[in-house]
């Protein structure tokens, strides 16, 4: 099976019907509409020149506004139906409504926020943030299937037992040429559904069908992949209701290669340093989260062009020393992120 990948929602931008909502063009209207109804009337009503007339105040302006109240609580209500951008109980709506789906929750005190959660009034409880739901959502509907397909799979693994510890899944088999890690992993075996080890599966040896493998990383909060997590991914993908018959299943850790991140702003003189330091790391801390996938390279050109936060900063990147490629199962994690700045001399500017 090729490595599933679902369409990216956030391309997909604002609901093409949503429309922009512009006090002063309705205002402009309103206007418009007074001065031809009056005029109906033989009353010539320059509007321009009576911004203080009480019919101003209260047809164009006070009517203007409620009239813009009015459009954006309808562009709201139509972002509220797509998956694409509805948020907070739109979307747990559209969850439960057509995957048959709702969030993962955190154990985490209050006080104590997780990596992409956010807090849930009605639950008191920490839950997935809008995007990362957002996302499962949409490979729900692969779970439709039985977890053949390669979506499936991840859908399940995501899901877990209720509990957001998992970040990413990939899945993987013979089509992939994919080999076995030796180490940490649960199978048919170590859950005692059969008496004796699988021949075949050393380090380097090929996936072969109906062979499948599935490779976790667990999320920055969860920590560092244990057996537990493994035990528990799975049983959320053999059920009977879910594997179909005669895949076996195999789930293996993501190999996490840390990393840092260190640069230096060369900055003409007049630059507000803190707030461009400031805003580097900022680019850079959302660089190294969303490149937290298995499989994903992170690379040091697109290292600098974050940090550079406008057109008269040079950047140079210290580390890492070379593009990080992790391979099919492995996946880089970020450790510090630090930020030099150096003024350049004799600027004219």
């Amino acid at each position: 099976m090729s490595r599933f990948v679902a369409p990216n929602l956030a391309d997909l931008g604002d609901v093409p019907i949503v429309v922009p909502v512009d006090f002063e063009e309705i205002k402009a209207s309103r206007d418009d509409y007074l001065i031809a109804a009056l005029s109906r009337y033989g009353i010539d009503y320059d509007v321009s020149k009576l911004e203080t007339d009480p019919q101003v105040i209260a047809f164009s302006e006070g009517g203007g506004n409620q009239e813009m109240k009015f459009r954006q609580r309808v562009n709201e209500a139509i972002r509220a139906l797509s998956l694409a951008t509805a948020i907070g109980g739109d979307l747990d709506h559209i969850a439960a409504t057509y995957a048959g789906i709702s969030r993962l929750h955190y154990d985490n005190a209050a006080d104590d926020r997780p990596d992409n959660a956010q807090w849930d009034d009605v639950l008191g409880k920490w839950v997935e943030q809008d995007d990362i739901f957002r996302a499962r959502i949409l490979l729900a509907f692969e779970a439709f299937s039985t977890a053949g397909p390669e979506g499936a799979y991840t859908f399940h693994a995501l899901e877990l037992d209720g509990k957001r510890d998992i970040a990413d899944v990939a899945v993987y088999s013979e089509e992939d040429a994919a080999t076995y890690s030796a180490g940490l992993h649960a199978d048919a075996y170590s859950a005692g559904l059969i008496p004796n080890p699988f021949t075949g599966r050393n380090n380097g040896d090929p996936v072969l069908a109906p062979e499948v493998l599935v490779v976790v990383l667990p999320t920055v909060t969860y920590g560092t992949t244990n057996q537990s997590l493994l035990d528990r991914t799975f049983q959320a993908v053999t059920p009977k209701d879910v594997r179909p018959i005669g895949d076996n299943v195999r789930i293996e850790p993501a190999v996490v290669t840390p990393y840092d991140i260190e640069v230096t702003l060369y900055y003409a003189p007049g630059v507000d340093v803190s707030a461009m330091a400031a805003e580097a790391k900022k680019r850079l801390a959302a660089y190294a989260t969303s490149r937290r996938r298995i499989g994903l390279a992170v690379q040091r050109e697109v290292i600098g062009g974050r940090a550079a936060v406008d057109d008269n900063v040079t950047v140079e990147v210290t580390k890492p020393v070379a593009d990080l490629e992790p391979g099919s199962k492995g996946v880089g994690q970020v450790g510090q992120i630090i930020v030099h700045t150096i003024q350049t001399q004799g600027s004219w500017q």
